[in-house]
């Protein structure tokens, strides 16, 4: 096997560990948000970060983790696997009352009450963009103070 794809599968049997032994689950609204909070204990600062939309038959996954390894910051990721196919739902749930998107709020909100966070960043690609640039909107007059995004 070429060392290329055995460094892949080590990633990826690194990420399921980490999901297994990290993974939390919040409750509001009737809905669970699945979420790997990494808490940095000197930092004001989030990181928010949303899943993408994965292939037909892959469930959806955290990204960026490893991006943002030895980031000096509290990360909050947010995963999305609702629908039946568990790719997610945009972080949106169904219409019309999107309980998971009031969900995940009252997560978000939880942490920054938590931690006191004073800067709080919003990031995704594909359907976590749109998630990054919703939030990151709801968020804008209070406490957003930035939307980083691939192909939302």
């Amino acid at each position: 096997m070429k060392k290329n794809k055995l460094s892949k599968y080590m990633e990826y049997a690194k990420s399921l560990i980490r999901k297994a032994m990290h993974e939390k689950k919040y409750r509001a609204n009737g809905v669970n948000v699945k979420y790997i909070l990494e808490e940095e204990e000197n930092s004001k600062a989030l990181v928010v970060v949303f899943s993408a939309c994965t292939r037909p038959g892959i469930p959806a996954r955290y990204n960026y983790m490893r991006t943002l390894e030895g980031v000096k910051c509290n990360k909050l990721f947010v995963l999305d696997d609702l629908a039946q196919d568990k790719r997610g739902s945009y972080y949106l749930g169904s219409y019309p009352d999107y309980d998971f998107e009031k969900a995940t709020k009252k997560l978000i909100d939880s942490i920054i009450e938590k931690n006191k966070i004073e800067k709080c960043y919003f990031c995704g690609s594909s359907k976590g963009g749109w998630a990054a640039l919703n939030f990151g909107v709801m968020y804008n007059s209070s406490i957003g103070d930035g939307i980083i995004i691939g192909a939302p």
